[in-house]
């Protein structure tokens, strides 16, 4: 008790000024951080949903996918941004990711290249690719790694590719299409109209 009186004391005591001195100023913290981030962006910026569907939905739960079966591989592609986009080709592939690509073939499958014209702000296209992609038995998903590969929506504008976007499959008795991941990819911004 002796301790705290005392420190009360000192505290009573010491210059108003020593106070200011040591209190700091912490400014505020938006916490809704995204909607501003969207507001701040300026150009093309896409993104895109990778969805994994069988070509031949089994009857009783048409989204498992039976294994050594074909898929078609949908891709909607959207412009959050604030500018249209530039026209390019848009494929996908079913490769490791980027930090985890261990042999410059690492690329199981490509689709077609389909051309894209330019998206504008908020707009959105969906394709389905033709190109149908087989896949494996359980025990080959496992031996080569199948379960770290993913489903990429790539679009090349003038030999760039630029990822907008992924999807990949896990096991049990079936094969069943994760939760698509989104991408916002900054990308070259279509010619002004003269």
């Amino acid at each position: 008790m002796k301790k705290i009186i005392f420190a009360l004391i000192c505290l009573a005591t010491l210059p108003q000024a020593a106070i200011q001195a040591a209190t700091i100023e912490v400014p505020p913290v938006i916490l809704n951080s995204k909607q501003e981030e969207k507001k701040a962006v300026r150009g093309a910026i896409l993104e895109a949903i990778v969805n994994i569907l069988p070509s031949k939905p089994i009857e009783a739960n048409p989204h498992v996918i039976q294994p050594g079966t074909d898929v078609q591989i949908q891709v909607i592609v959207k412009n959050t941004g604030d500018a249209p986009s530039a026209p390019g080709s848009l494929f996908a592939r079913f490769r490791l990711p980027e930090n985890f690509k261990k042999t410059v073939n690492d690329v199981v499958y490509n689709s077609e290249h389909i051309t894209i014209p330019s998206i504008d702000p908020g707009k959105t296209l969906e394709i389905t690719f033709r190109a149908e992609h087989l896949t494996p038995s359980l025990l080959e998903f496992v031996r080569a790694d199948w379960g770290m590969r993913q489903y990429q929506a790539v679009l090349r504008i003038d030999g760039q590719d630029y990822v907008l976007g992924h999807g990949s499959l896990t096991f049990s008795c079936y094969y069943y299409p994760t939760t698509p991941q989104e991408e916002p990819t900054s990308v070259p911004v279509a010619p002004k109209k003269s």
